[in-house]
């Protein structure tokens, strides 16, 4: 008999105190594909609209729904540009950090955009409403299909900032450039982009706002969204979550889970997603400066094959995001730490804090 997702959750917490290092996912895609099926079968059960209950079971199922949604066109938005316009091999060293991911959205599309005669703003803390980030994902589209025609040679690394194994005849050193776009093989960025706007154009297609308006604010019957509409939109979010989410638009977790090689050294890595689904990928690498790949740690592997070339696919690890990772973020360096905050019940006592 299969085990149960809590059971199974129980499982590798066991195997991690004994030592294991057992595969872990995120539950945010199949969550997010739960809550879309939620909504799609209440749409279809109370398709057409007769009454308020109707409308009240549409809002129930609608508000959790959009939750999910926001979280991932904020992740879809973010990696995405965070992989083409980062220097990887100097400042990211091929970790993720959606909050260093976050902070570059403003310098590369603008602090603030033009929607539908009213500006949105980016936030850089993640607090983004569903109309800033549809805005800001149609916008990154308008971005990258830039760049085909964007000079390469401002963003090139000054000499004394090359490695050493630059000039190495048996591994090409492909990260000659301040952003990785202009690294890329022609070809590839632009079958990237191609992808990356289909997965756009569908979001755009699926009028996001104005579904999530209607199911929030109208109380009037007539103004609540038509069935037809909103099924409409669940098929487009649909098919633009599972492009993303197949292609490896979005940032998720792979684990390795076998390395075959054989006597002439060439290599075969096969991964799993959190559907165990494979991904295989063929070593060894005959480009410098990329990851190599261990068993103990989990990897997102992107779309495409930017760089070009054989066994030059690029893949990088996961920063934790939490109060410890930003304070030893850089270590070993000074740091002031500042003092505890006065509680209460210590002004209540005249306790004062260190100044």
């Amino acid at each position: 008999a299969s085990m149960t997702g809590d059971e199974a959750r129980g499982v590798d917490r066991l195997l991690w105190k004994l030592g294991f290092n057992p595969p872990q996912f995120e539950d945010f895609l199949p969550r997010l594909q739960s809550r879309l099926r939620n909504f799609s079968e209440t749409l279809i059960q109370t398709t057409p609209i007769a009454s308020e209950d109707d409308r009240e079971k549409i809002r129930a199922s609608g508000v959790n729904l959009f939750v999910s949604v926001e979280d991932f066109l904020d992740r879809f938005l973010t990696y995405n540009l965070w992989i083409l316009a980062s220097d990887h091999f100097v400042d990211s060293r091929f970790v993720f950090s959606m909050r260093d991911a976050r902070q570059m959205i403003s310098s590369l599309l603008g602090a603030a955009l033009q929607s539908g005669g009213h500006q949105v703003s980016w936030s850089s803390q993640g607090e983004n409403a569903l109309g800033t980030l549809v805005r800001y994902v149609g916008e990154s589209g308008t971005w990258m299909r830039g760049l085909e025609t964007t000079g390469r040679e401002a963003l090139l690394r000054a000499e004394a900032d090359l490695p050493h194994f630059e000039t190495d005849p048996l591994r090409r050193f492909p990260f000659y450039h301040l952003q990785l776009w202009a690294d890329s093989d022609f070809d590839e960025l632009r079958r990237y982009v191609d992808r990356y706007c289909s997965i756009v154009k569908l979001i755009e297609q699926a009028d996001l706002a104005t579904i999530r308006n209607g199911l929030d604010h109208s109380r009037d019957a007539a103004r609540f969204p038509h069935g037809d509409n909103m099924l409409a939109c669940v098929s487009r979010l649909r098919e633009a979550i599972e492009v993303a989410d197949i292609n490896r638009y979005i940032p998720k977790v792979f684990w390795l889970e076998s390395k075959d090689e054989n006597r002439f050294g060439n290599i075969e890595y096969t991964f799993q997603d959190y559907l165990q689904r494979p991904l295989v990928l063929y070593g060894p690498r005959l480009v410098s400066g990329l990851l190599s790949f261990k068993y103990q740690s989990p990897y997102l592997i992107a779309a495409g094959n930017l760089i070009g070339g054989p066994n030059a696919q690029l893949s990088f690890t996961i920063r934790e995001e939490d109060q410890y990772e930003q304070y030893w973020r850089n270590y070993p360096k000074r740091r002031h730490i500042p003092p505890l905050p006065l509680t209460d019940t210590m002004e209540d006592d005249g306790v004062e804090g260190d100044n």
